[in-house]
């Protein structure tokens, strides 16, 4: 059985995820930097939920 300690960077991705999709819905209200606009922050979604899937299986 795999024990839950092997997961936590698994689990410190998630909050990257997490950060891409607040700034994605963020963008409509407040700016964003160029920087960041350029990056693919609708990928958070799709990453999310697949890590969450793996990390619950």
């Amino acid at each position: 059985m795999i024990k839950s300690a092997h997961l936590l960077p698994l689990t410190g991705l998630r909050f990257f995820a997490a950060a891409a999709i607040v700034l994605l819905h963020s963008a409509e209200t407040w700016p964003i930097p160029s920087a960041l606009g350029n990056l693919a922050l609708n990928q958070g979604v799709s990453f999310f939920f697949v890590l969450s899937g793996f990390i619950l299986a």
